[in-house]
């Protein structure tokens, strides 16, 4: 979905144009057709968008166990909602972009409303989440719902963060695919609040 929508906007070709848009049109009303079709089978879990069951999120997060055969369930869930945001700013059909950004807004309540019943968001950050951190900032920019910032800042890799923060290499060594997206949210949620002490 960021593809599609970063090519949109960049096309010239009004046909090109129009097919990318047709494409993004498809992927975001399929996903409203999920996330209401879930939200109906499962109220309390409301919001909720994903190929993935819940049941990996509780495994995750420590809360339960799961046979789901997936490594980083955060990661992906991190690019559908990174996808929903793009559209939202790169698609110049606002009706479409409403709608994105509704499900967007639906999924990042979601995520707050599981990560707020957490009595420990340490084992959930032992797995690789993507930048949780940088779109549910993203949310709260556009949104002005301090539920977004206060979920990405559950994301927050405090440790990593504040030896960076002090000028100690922490980052020599570690995995950038997993970390270079922590610290792009850490710096989404400093252009967020403007304040250098906003993580945890």
């Amino acid at each position: 979905m960021s593809a599609l929508s970063q090519a949109y906007k960049g096309t010239k070709d009004e046909s090109e144009k129009a097919k990318l848009l047709q494409e993004i049109r498809d992927a975001v009303e399929g996903l409203k057709e999920c996330q209401d079709a879930y939200a109906d089978m499962k109220p309390a879990s409301a919001g909720y968008v994903s190929a993935l069951r819940e049941s990996i999120l509780d495994k995750i997060d420590g809360s339960g166990g799961s046979d789901e055969n997936v490594i980083v369930p955060w990661y992906n869930l991190h690019k559908v909602l990174a996808g929903l945001i793009d559209i939202y700013t790169f698609a110049d059909d606002k009706e479409l972009a409403e709608e994105a950004l509704g499900i967007a807004e639906n999924f990042g309540e979601y995520v707050f409303n599981r990560c707020s019943r957490l009595t420990d968001n340490q084992v959930m950050l032992r797995t690789e989440y993507g930048g949780m951190n940088e779109s549910l900032s993203r949310l709260y920019e556009i949104t002005g719902n301090r539920d977004y910032l206060e979920t990405a800042q559950m994301f927050d890799n405090g440790a990593l963060f504040q030896g960076l923060a002090h000028g100690r290499d922490t980052i020599t060594g570690i995995h950038a695919n997993q970390h270079i997206p922590q610290t792009i949210g850490a710096t989404e949620e400093f252009k967020a609040t403007g304040d250098p002490h906003y993580h945890h």
